[in-house]
């Protein structure tokens, strides 16, 4: 601006607006938390090349999933805007579109983003996208919507730039120029309108000599968060809208995370609901979109990172008990892979790549080996061993790098067949009653990681309704099962015992159901034992009882007498029935055995749940107690640790007033708080501010009583105490620890 502007007759002050800097966020680079070394700066790489994996196919399954909601959208935009064309007459509706987003509020922003980009792409250019928070009153409300529509800058507008074009703002498109201080109104909006449909039917002409059509391309306002707009304020705006429908076309989006009948009755009246065509759309479920991601990434053998049944349950706890969001959960995965391989030397070898695994095998230091040597599932092994065996791996570091590699080649042999299995027992008992197994495939996993699945109760449920099961539904369970088990990869080593123990299974599966499919081949051949059968069961059945004294002992003998002519009894499909669940309780037996029973299953599996309570799942209430009792925790000060429950003079003065207000009762006096702050903070012999002549009847200085009343107004401030009309210069205790 110049100085010529500033000139006035009179004296003055002038107000020079200053210049609007666009922020920059910076990205922070995770790599530079990895120590320089070799090893780490590989594992950093490793990390990154596990997320992006990841985040690629969560990406590919996020499009694929929301795939039908986004066309079904899009058809219904073009639909309704061809509809309103069609219509000679004056229409009074504005179409409108109820989407049922569920609540998982973190979600939203990213369906709208990809909802938006998609209409921009195939239906018009003219998309606004609006927020509650964003929308205080009628005149905000409008200001956004002019700023994603007429200058088409959604996110990044505080960042514009005031030097050059001062306060008028310009649509390149169409050279319409709005002064971003004036209040954005309907007939300023449609002279903005009709010169952009002008200009875009003008580029249209240019590129294609064809007759064009006539329609113009709708506007589509998108409200994300419906429930959190004022009623007031969606009456008026639509109310606005209806009246300019024939020249100003315009298709409402409502984001819905509720109900639609709760949120009409309580946000939209019946004046203002006529003026709508509304049609309703439902978004998928939060819920199904994390079984995808759980089923297609965490739970197959195609990713070398692996979540312990501990760490999933409590994942599943924060999504299902919290905010039921995904991008929650997906931020926590993110923290766990980055920790697992920052904490872990040994993830070195978290990889699917077994020539790449082999090829840091032959890089093995003295420490890393150590390392190796030190993890629990190793320890535990070695004690498995002979003192012999035992002294030979922890001496020879060639031994141990033959065991190093032969073990972890197990274990991705155990992936390999471990989540085939799994599935195959799922889809085996997925249909049962009451679903004893759970009802996703998650459930089956933590509970096949808590122990041998065999032996849960569980299991047996499950297999008394298999017992059960009649042809038809015994059939289609079998079938289900070797298609899960056809799953598995075929690269395993010609000598793999694990392999062929499930390639045998599925073949003698593949055998019973071809004899349930074909029961009329086997008849003529049982016949002939059915009979022989039949005469021993009537040869037993005219032997008399034996002698016994007591009711029991009859009664024991009477059940295994009808125990036996059951069984010699039981039909070809009950034998096969018997046949082919015993073949499978074998292959479970061997098979889905917990992943922490095998040594070095840190290298591939993240088990800290501690971890992620501390740094991802927020506890405000307990930090803010832990910092005022224990300051040395977040300071790390020698200084501060407080031994034999003495307060150190060091300490912050709020947490010497929380320490002190421990001690006391439901009702404090403030002199005697006062008198106990002074004589710790001016214990200290560096204390500048202590007082010169060491006199206990000397009075408090203002510099103390300035710094008690801060502490005071904070623990006021945190809830711990407030004031109280019982007594005077008293204040009353709000909390108290159980200890």
């Amino acid at each position: 601006m110049n100085n010529k502007s500033l000139t006035s007759v009179s004296k003055g002050c002038f107000v020079l607006p200053a210049k609007k800097k666009k922020k920059t966020i910076q990205d922070i680079n995770a790599g530079k938390y990895f120590s320089c070394s070799e090893s780490s700066k590989t594992r950093w790489e490793l990390s990154q090349k596990v997320w992006i994996d990841m985040e690629c196919k969560i990406r590919n399954l996020h499009l694929d999933l929301t795939a039908n909601i986004l066309s079904d959208l899009i058809d219904f935009l073009k639909n309704s805007h061809s509809s309103n064309r069609e219509v000679g007459g004056k229409r009074a509706e504005i179409p409108a579109a109820a989407l049922i987003t569920g609540v998982n509020m973190p979600d939203h922003a990213g369906f709208f983003h990809q909802l938006s980009e998609e209409v921009s792409k195939t239906i018009t250019p003219h998309v606004a996208v609006l927020c509650s928070k964003n929308c205080l009153n009628m005149k905000s409300l409008m200001r956004c919507i002019g700023q994603q529509l007429i200058l088409g800058e959604a996110e990044d507008l505080h960042n514009v730039s005031v030097e050059d074009t001062g306060d008028l703002e310009t649509d390149k498109s169409n050279n319409f120029i709005w002064k971003r201080s004036a209040p954005l109104t309907m007939p300023l909006l449609e002279k903005w309108f009709s010169q952009a449909d002008n200009s875009l039917e003008s580029k249209k002409r240019k590129q294609s000599k064809k007759s064009l059509s006539s329609n113009t391309p709708p506007i589509v306002i998108m409200l994300r968060d419906m429930e959190s707009f004022l009623p007031y304020l969606l009456q008026d705006l639509i109310a606005m809208f209806s009246t300019t429908v024939d020249t100003f076309p315009v298709i409402f989006i409502f984001g819905v995370a509720t109900s639609w009948t709760s949120v009409i009755d309580r946000q939209l009246p019946h004046s203002a609901t006529v003026h709508l065509c509304l049609e309703k759309f439902h978004s998928p479920t939060a819920s199904k979109h994390l079984a995808m991601i759980i089923d297609n990434i965490l739970l197959t053998s195609g990713y070398s990172f692996k979540l312990s049944g501990k760490c999933m349950q409590l994942l599943l706890d924060v999504f299902l008990c919290h905010d039921f969001s995904v991008t929650t959960f997906l931020h926590i995965l993110k923290f766990c892979v980055l920790n697992h391989f920052y904490e872990q030397p040994t993830s070195l070898f978290c990889t699917n790549n077994i020539a790449e695994a082999n090829k840091y095998h032959e890089k093995l230091s003295g420490s890393l080996l150590q390392k190796l040597r030190d993890l629990p599932s190793v320890k535990t092994y070695f004690k498995s061993l002979t003192t012999k065996r035992k002294e030979l791996l922890q001496s020879s570091d060639e031994d141990f790098k033959i065991l190093v590699k032969k073990m972890l080649e197990d274990i991705h042999e155990f992936h390999h067949c471990f989540y085939p299995v799994m599935r195959s027992l799922f889809s085996l008992c997925k249909s049962l009653p009451r679903h004893p197994l759970g009802r996703h495939l998650r459930e089956l996993y933590c509970a096949c990681d808590h122990g041998p699945i065999v032996n849960s109760d569980e299991y047996k449920q499950a297999k008394m309704f298999l017992r059960v099961s009649s042809r038809d539904q015994l059939i289609q369970r079998l079938q289900s099962c070797v298609k899960e088990l056809d799953d598995m990869p075929q690269n395993a080593r010609p000598n793999s015992n694990i392999f062929a123990m499930v390639i045998d299974a599925k073949s003698e599966i593949n055998s019973v159901i071809n004899e349930l499919l074909h029961p009329e081949d086997q008849k003529e051949e049982d016949l002939p034992q059915n009979e022989e059968d039949e005469n021993i069961a009537e040869q037993k059945e005219d032997e008399p009882l034996e002698k016994v004294k007591y009711a029991y002992q009859l009664k024991e003998n009477l059940k295994k007498k009808a125990h036996e002519k059951k069984v010699k009894k039981m039909s070809t499909f009950e034998k096969l029935r018997i046949k082919a669940l015993e073949i499978l309780d074998v292959l479970f037996t061997k098979i889905l055995l917990p992943p922490r029973s095998f040594p070095f299953h840190e290298i591939f599996y993240f088990d800290s749940t501690s971890t992620i309570k501390r740094h991802m799942i927020a506890a405000p209430r307990l930090a803010i107690q832990t910092a005022l009792s224990d300051p040395n925790c977040y300071l790390q000060q020698p200084c501060l640790d407080a031994t034999d429950g003495v307060i150190p003079p060091s300490a912050p003065d709020v947490s010497i007033a929380y320490k002190l207000h421990n001690e006391c009762g439901k009702i404090i006096n403030l002199y005697d708080w006062l008198e106990a702050f002074h004589t710790i903070v001016n214990s200290g012999d560096n204390n500048p501010h202590s007082d010169k002549e060491n006199n206990q009847n000397e009075e408090i200085n203002k510099f103390t009583q300035a710094r008690f009343i801060r502490a005071a107004s904070e623990l006021q401030f945190l809830g711990f105490i407030k004031p109280t009309k019982r007594k005077t210069d008293h204040v009353q205790r709000l909390t108290w620890s159980h200890s």
